[in-house]
């Protein structure tokens, strides 16, 4: 898994958001946060391209491909199905 990355636009009071940023820190696991809370069209930009509503927005980069794993519970199913 090292060359796996995971990126996510989230907002700092949400608190799937923080449990998402928490997991990451607790298991090790490469990512980078966007707080998005002070730029809501870099937000909106996200949701149009991940066509997903809510936040947190999670994306792994694995392998030089990219696929949305949605939100903290659809990451907790992702890495339990791995």
């Amino acid at each position: 898994m090292d060359d796996v990355k995971y990126t996510m636009w989230a907002k700092r009071a949400c608190p799937f958001c923080q449990k998402a940023q928490l997991f990451f820190l607790d298991n090790r696991l490469s990512s980078t946060v966007y707080f998005v809370d002070e730029n809501p069209a870099l937000l909106e930009e996200k949701k149009k391209e991940y066509s997903w509503e809510t936040v947190p927005i999670i994306v792994k980069k694995a392998k030089g491909a990219e696929i949305l794993i949605g939100g903290y519970t659809d990451l907790i199913q992702h890495l339990e199905n791995e």
